[in-house]
């Protein structure tokens, strides 16, 4: 399970594209969206976990 950076997530939350920090990341858009969704719903616990 890849994590992203805080930059990544400050990206997302200013707008950014998931397809954009993914191609940044080196992940699909959809990865990245996964990530989010899963930070969202738990935290930085979530993110964490494998996946």
């Amino acid at each position: 399970m890849r994590l992203l950076s805080f930059a990544a997530r400050e990206e997302r939350r200013r707008g950014w594209r998931y397809e954009a920090i993914g191609a940044q990341r080196g992940l699909l858009g959809a990865g990245v969206f996964d990530i989010c969704k899963r930070y969202g719903r738990e935290g930085p616990k979530g993110s964490r976990k494998g996946g």
